[in-house]
Order: structure tokens, then C-alpha cells, then sequence
């Protein structure tokens, strides 16, 4: 029992802001010039399948498929075995301190034809002859992309200490506990992926501008609405945008004033 942890010896906090963070949003909110401002202060790789980091000086790599994703991931391994060999420890051995993978739906695209190509590697599609991984019946295609997009996530994850994962959003339509039609708004993938990738995530935020043009944040949680988090800090709350309140332990505190 001594090696175990009690109430009276827990174990310590590791971290405090959400090792995975999703933030969606209706497109042309901001989302790429927040992303922007949090390289220009903090070690972040942005991962761009959208192509809206072309206007800026960041760090940036453009990406058109999974294969590349994974050439990143690959690099990035590389460059922290350096590290480690180097006599580099915990968070020094993370080329980046953070990764953003702009934007979700879009590598969910490029999740597509790959998935087609793991498929007919496998025993019972070689055989395949469809041209897309949907062509398969009863939807089993969907599995198929959904290993994919979960194995990319886990895999970026692996190589960084907070990662960002940006989505648009989709509109549904719910019905409220007095039967009425109530328009939520979600993540834009498909069927159980939604879930699945919501799931892993710490904290989920809707990016919105208000009637001011200010750009806020919503962690508020609402039955059939994913938005949320594990931070008490963060929880069933309304905030304008500030990587700072999202990541307090990153970000240099101001000094108290004597």
C-alpha cells in the first residue's frame, strides 16, 4: 500500500489546460488568426489542409492527404529522438509545445482515399474493385475512415503536449423537453466519428463572434449540443477568446503588483 496513492498523498497534477482541444466554429470566424497569434508566441506547428495559412509568415505546413499528415508525425518523432539523445527530458524533448490540425472535416476528406488503400491491403479487400471506401455496403466504409481519423489524432497527440483540433460546424435540428424544434449547432463529421472524436477531447468550444464582432468562446453544455470540458476553469463557461484563459500553465503570469 505505501507505493500506492491516498487521500492524504495524491498524485500531483501533470497538467492543467486540455491536452486535446476542439474548437469549432462557422467558417471566416477567426479561427486561422488565433491560431496564428498563439504560433507567434508559443512553439506551434499549424497542420493545414485548408490552405488559410498561405497569407501569413507562421509556422505552417501545408497538407493534402494523410500520407503527409503522417510524413509530419514522422519528423516530428525524429526530431524529438534527437532530443532525447541529447540528454533532453519531458516537455524539451516536444519540437512543439503545440499542434493544430486545421481543420478536421478536411483531413477527414483525405481520410477517404486512404482508407481505400489500407482496405484493399487487407486480406478480404484485395479483391475490392470499387473506386471509394463508401462503396462499401451497409456503411461499413464509414469504419473503415473513422480507424484512420482516430489513428491520426492519437498519433499527433503522441508527438506534442496539447494538441488543437479545429472543425466547422454543422447545424441540427433537436426537439426541446416541451417538444419543440431548437437549432443546435455540432461538428462537422460524420455519424460516429462526431462522438468518437469528441470523446477524446478535454474541453470543446464554439468560436463565435457576438453582436459586437467580439470573438468568444462557449464551453457551455446543452443536451444534444457537444460543447464542454473537464477543466473546472473552463466548465459552462462564456468567454471572450483568449488563449491565455484556455492554457494558464503555458502562458507567463503577470507579476502581483507590490
Amino acid at each position: 500500500m505505501s507505493n500506492l496513492p491516498t487521500r492524504n498523498n495524491p498524485v500531483k497534477a501533470t497538467r492543467i489546460g486540455p491536452k486535446i482541444l476542439i474548437l469549432y466554429s462557422l467558417p471566416k470566424v477567426g479561427k486561422t488568426d488565433e491560431l496564428v497569434k498563439l504560433a507567434a508566441e508559443q512553439d506551434c506547428l499549424i497542420i493545414d489542409g485548408e490552405k488559410g495559412t498561405q497569407t501569413y509568415d507562421t509556422t505552417a505546413v501545408i497538407v493534402d492527404s494523410i500520407g503527409k499528415i503522417k510524413s509530419v508525425v514522422a519528423d516530428i518523432m525524429a526530431e524529438g529522438g534527437k532530443r532525447a539523445a541529447a540528454g533532453m527530458k519531458g516537455m524539451d524533448m516536444f519540437p512543439y509545445k503545440f499542434i493544430a490540425l486545421d481543420t478536421l472535416d478536411k483531413t477527414e476528406e483525405f481520410a477517404e482515399p486512404y482508407a481505400l488503400q489500407v482496405y484493399k491491403e487487407t486480406v478480404i479487400g484485395k479483391n475490392f474493385k470499387g473506386g471509394s471506401i463508401l462503396e462499401l455496403p451497409n456503411g461499413g466504409g464509414y469504419y473503415y475512415i473513422r480507424n484512420v481519423m482516430t489513428e491520426v489524432i492519437d498519433e499527433l497527440a503522441a508527438v506534442c503536449p496539447y494538441l488543437i483540433l479545429i472543425v466547422h460546424v454543422k447545424e441540427k435540428i433537436l426537439l426541446d423537453k416541451m417538444n419543440n424544434e431548437v437549432k443546435v449547432n455540432d461538428i462537422s463529421l460524420a455519424g460516429k466519428l462526431s462522438s468518437i472524436v469528441c470523446a477524446k477531447a478535454d474541453a470543446i468550444g464554439y468560436l463565435y463572434r457576438n453582436n459586437k464582432g467580439e470573438l468568444r468562446v462557449s464551453f457551455n453544455t446543452y443536451d444534444g449540443a457537444v460543447m464542454g470540458a473537464r477543466q473546472k476553469y473552463l466548465a459552462g463557461k462564456d468567454l471572450p477568446f483568449d488563449w491565455k484563459v484556455i492554457y494558464p500553465e503555458v502562458f507567463p503570469q503577470p507579476a502581483e503588483a507590490v
